[in-house]
């Protein structure tokens, strides 16, 4: 009797808590919209105009030595408005929306924005409004470019109100 008695609370038990991790994942994800990221393929100098900010690529060089991939890209860019860069609020840093996007590999390193005089970009600088031109520089293992199936590109994610836009630029090595 006593062994019905404990397998009957615990499947009770059981019960509860399942509906209660139930109603908790419905209240958690009452407000998530699901994000479909576009990407975009853009051109040399093709200026594109997103709600809070205008760039153009000016530029890119590359470069493949025995052990890395290199690539500087040249921009012109224009914050217009509060920006969400890496997905925080009013968060103006643009580079954290930027990489060495190697399709299927994995993340590449940057040393952050720079002038074309290779003075480093500030942080106060990023969200002061008006045209500037930034050099951003990264470099991954020569194995890392090597395991990729596509084009590699410079990739820019850029919000559109909840959303997202990623916009690339094909690179040549």
């Amino acid at each position: 009797m006593k062994s019905e008695t404990k397998r009957a609370l615990t499947l009770g038990l059981i019960f509860l808590l399942s509906i209660l991790a139930g109603w908790r994942y419905r209240v958690v994800n009452r407000g998530y919209l699901p994000q479909n990221v576009k990407e975009i393929i853009v051109k040399r100098n093709q200026t594109v105009k997103a709600p809070d900010v205008r760039f153009k690529i000016l530029g890119a060089k590359t470069k493949l030595t025995s052990d890395e991939a290199l690539m500087d890209v040249t921009m012109s860019i224009n914050q217009v408005g509060p920006s969400n860069y890496g997905f925080k609020t009013n968060n103006p840093n643009f580079d954290e929306n930027m990489w060495f996007n190697i399709p299927y590999g994995y993340y590449s390193m940057t040393k952050g924005p720079t002038t074309t005089t290779g003075k480093a970009l500030s942080m106060s600088d990023m969200p002061k409004k008006g045209w500037r031109v930034i050099v951003m520089s990264f470099r991954t293992p020569r194995d890392n470019y090597a395991s990729r199936n596509a084009t590699p590109r410079f990739s820019f994610l850029v919000p559109h109100g909840k959303q997202y836009v990623k916009y690339s630029y094909l690179l040549d090595f």
